[in-house]
């Protein structure tokens, strides 16, 4: 199973959003194969998405009611084999904490593109304390960038599925 791990501060804006977004535009078929997850830098645990998410969700018939924050511990980490991250710093953490698994983590403004670093592309902007509009404008960013990088995670889920075959 191919498990991706969206990662931002407290893990309740950006990263539930992302999680939710792309098992929203993963295709329904091929959900047991993959395992997508979001957690925090912050090891924020128990606390509901914010309202303006769950909002900014809502208006595209996804829910994040559900959601409850976590902190990114050792266990998650070990079974991830990517890790997306919505800005610098957090790509700067994860390699701070976890430098053996530096390799796997990525800007999600900078996955697939051609000759990308892990750490290239742009920050995605934290939208707590700021109002619905920007939480809308973060929704959309981060949906253009998973409509983007979507083909390219569904061929490095089906490879993992080849692998874990002929295991």
């Amino acid at each position: 199973m191919f498990q991706i791990v969206f990662i931002c501060s407290g893990n309740i804006c950006r990263s539930p959003m992302a999680e939710a977004l792309l098992r929203h535009l993963w295709p329904p078929e091929q959900l047991p194969r993959v395992a997508i997850r979001s957690a925090g830098t912050l090891g924020i645990f128990g606390v509901p998405a914010d309202p303006l998410a769950i909002e900014a969700l809502r208006e595209w018939g996804i829910s994040l009611s559900e959601h409850h924050s976590q902190g990114l511990r050792d266990t998650l980490v070990s079974q991830t084999d990517l890790f997306l991250v919505m800005e610098a710093e957090h790509r700067q953490w994860m390699q701070d904490i976890f430098p053996e698994h530096a390799s796997r983590v990525y800007l999600l403004t900078g996955y697939g593109r051609p000759n990308s670093e892990p750490a290239g592309g742009d920050d995605i902007i934290d939208p707590a304390g700021l109002d619905q509009a920007a939480f809308v404008e973060v929704r959309n960013r981060i949906r253009g960038e998973i409509d983007r990088i979507l083909p390219i995670l569904l061929a490095a889920a089906n490879e993992q599925d080849e692998l874990e075959k002929r295991s």
